[in-house]
């Protein structure tokens, strides 16, 4: 399998990082490089789709829920949060 060719190259590009060593797993063996590319355009794609579905109809009631619970316990702990200047600003 494609998934497998890229698995038996992690630890050495984990080890050792380079955009060669990139570079030939992904040009040598295609069907990786097939495999990497269809992953690449589904994670793209379904990012793509769940934007537009909340754009056009919104956050579920659990979803606003679970937002505003979060948004409360940021308010109580102050600007001391670190997610604070990101909802309220500096």
């Amino acid at each position: 399998s494609a998934w497998w060719v890229c698995a038996i190259r992690w630890p050495s590009w984990a080890t050792t990082f380079t955009w060669s060593a990139v570079r030939y797993g992904l040009a040598f063996p295609p069907h990786a490089r097939l495999a990497v590319l269809i992953g690449t355009l589904l994670f793209t794609g379904t990012s793509l789709l769940a934007r537009w579905f909340y754009r056009s109809y919104g956050l579920g009631g659990p979803e606003v829920r679970r937002l505003e619970k979060q948004v409360r316990r940021i308010q109580q702990r102050g600007q001391s949060h670190p997610l604070w200047p990101r909802v309220w600003g500096n």
